[in-house]
């Protein structure tokens, strides 16, 4: 996970994880177990920096959505009936 932290401006929220026998690698006790949060001068630099952090934490068992930051890169008009509507605004 420590490559994940080192990724420009991304942070790694840990949760249903503790730490190994080890007392140095940490166990996921299943489910959402962690949240990766990017920010950037626009969204497509931060959401590109998030992904690049979700592939730098493995385990076995890792899924995650790849829909990160989708809805900031669709329009915010949308036209119905000649009236505009604005969405998300």
């Amino acid at each position: 996970m420590e490559d994940a932290v080192d990724v420009h401006n991304a942070t790694v929220y840990c949760a249903g994880v503790s730490r190994g026998d080890d007392d140095v690698s940490l166990v996921t006790s299943g489910g959402r177990v962690l949240t990766v949060v990017a920010t950037d001068c626009d969204v497509k630099t931060a959401a590109k920096n998030a992904q690049l952090a979700v592939n730098a934490v493995n385990f076995t068992g890792k899924t995650y959505r790849t829909d990160i930051a989708l809805k900031a890169f669709q329009p915010r008009f949308v036209l119905y009936r000649t009236v505009e509507y604005c969405l998300n605004c």
